[in-house]
């Protein structure tokens, strides 16, 4: 019954045309992630109306993983650390086709999605097999052990531009949110 459920909320979450003045979220359920990682901040939903629906908040909370997502990868490369490539991994990049459609759009990457849900193991086995002598680095061992990519999203331009915008919107609710707790 619960598979059904989100089939049906992702399926519902699809139809939703994204747009300049679309809610937002904040991804800090748990706290800030990287950068500045803080415990004591919280999660805020923006821009809710008596028409915001189960779908358009599943949809905000996928948007802000993405815009959460963003800000690591933009604080990795301000920090010289160059991002070649994004291959996602487990079971939500492989289950929610919208969530990874997203997060393309978004970051304005191609995502790659391995066709196994097990990558920790897989990585294991590769560290083993060099430590054991079957092959002379990690490297080669990846290269014959990793699990191919099964699916590749690609970043609309259109909601791209979207998000660009909402992104800012993302960033200043977070400044607001932490100045608010701070006091």
């Amino acid at each position: 019954m619960e598979k059904k459920v989100l089939a049906a909320l992702e399926k519902a979450v699809e139809d939703i045309e994204v747009n300049e003045d679309s809610p937002i979220a904040l991804d800090w359920i748990n706290g800030r992630r990287t950068p500045d990682a803080d415990q004591s901040l919280k999660g805020a939903l923006s821009g809710l109306s008596l028409g915001t629906d189960a779908p358009s908040i599943m949809r905000m909370l996928l948007e802000s993983t993405a815009f959460g997502a963003r800000a690591i990868l933009e604080c990795f490369e301000k920090g010289g650390v160059e991002v070649g490539q994004i291959i996602a991994i487990g079971g939500v990049a492989r289950k929610s086709t919208i969530g990874m459609q997203i997060l393309a759009d978004v970051t304005g990457r191609d995502i790659q999605v391995t066709s196994n849900d097990q990558a920790p193991a897989i990585g294991a086995t590769a560290f083993a097999a060099v430590v054991a002598g079957l092959y002379t680095d990690i490297p080669t061992a990846q290269k014959v052990l990793c699990a191919a990519i099964e699916r590749v999203y690609t970043p609309d331009p259109k909601r791209k531009d979207v998000y660009d915008k909402l992104y800012e919107r993302y960033l200043a609710l977070g400044k607001f949110e932490e100045k608010r707790r701070r006091g």
